[in-house]
């Protein structure tokens, strides 16, 4: 089974056979083998499940090229959720930029759906920084239109 991911124009591919419980390759009719002190050890045909598990295996190995999912493998059941919530004073400065655009606040209803909250002061310090960094955004491609209007 193969799986390809591409990330930002980087492509890794990954390959796994279907493999048995005992890591033996499975094929699509059954078959036997031998070992050291037994014969004749039957193996089933591969299953679609055995296919399934094998294409979900294989995809996780080709994202782990990417370094994701590494937080699992180094001690951490999960990565942290950052509960910590921004301040009255941040979350009212943030409520009354995004106000101030135009559509303002179609905008604002728009975040707070977006990050399912029901006022601003709910929002995470890392979610105030991911709006703030999409704002930066928003007013860069709004610099580089009027740019090339002049």
């Amino acid at each position: 089974m193969f799986t390809s991911v591409t990330i930002e124009d980087l492509t890794h591919t990954m390959w796994l056979p279907v493999m048995d419980a005992a890591n033996k390759a499975m094929k699509s009719t059954s078959y036997t083998y031998n070992t050291k002190f037994k014969k004749d050890i039957p193996v089933e045909p591969a299953t679609m499940f055995d296919v399934n598990k094998t294409i979900m295996r294989c995809l996780v190995k080709n994202l782990a090229m990417f370094g994701l999912g590494l937080y699992i493998y180094s001690g951490e059941d999960l990565p942290e959720i950052e509960t910590e919530k921004i301040s009255i004073k941040d979350a009212n400065i943030l409520k009354s930029i995004i106000l101030k655009l135009d559509d303002g606040e179609k905008f604002y209803n728009m975040i707070l759906k977006r990050y399912g909250v029901k006022s601003f002061k709910d929002l995470t310090e890392k979610q105030r920084i991911d709006i703030l960094n999409g704002l930066n955004e928003l007013a860069n491609r709004n610099e580089g239109k009027n740019a090339s209007k002049i």
